[in-house]
């Protein structure tokens, strides 16, 4: 499960050959939180300054998660992204 950014104490990551919703997996410390790329949690539960953050980022980068989901589905390596 590569780790594709970290930032606000979240590490992000993609799990290959995932089930859809494209989703997300964010760990904080040992806890484990799944939420797709429009922000919805399907999993776990984060504070919301950290969420909030999280979703601008998805805004943000929603092209890039895309291009690595794809490759992910494909196990070619994916590169990280910027926070």
């Amino acid at each position: 499960m590569p780790e594709i950014c970290s930032f606000n104490g979240m590490s992000i990551k993609i799990i290959w050959e995932d089930h859809l919703p494209k989703h997300l997996h964010v760990f904080v410390g040992r806890s484990e939180t799944r939420i797709t790329f429009d922000g919805e949690i399907l999993s776990g539960n984060l504070e919301q300054d950290k969420l909030k953050s999280l979703r601008k980022w998805l805004i943000k980068r929603q092209d890039e998660l895309n291009d690595l989901w794809e490759k992910a589905m494909r196990k070619e390596p994916i590169e990280r992204i910027e926070p």
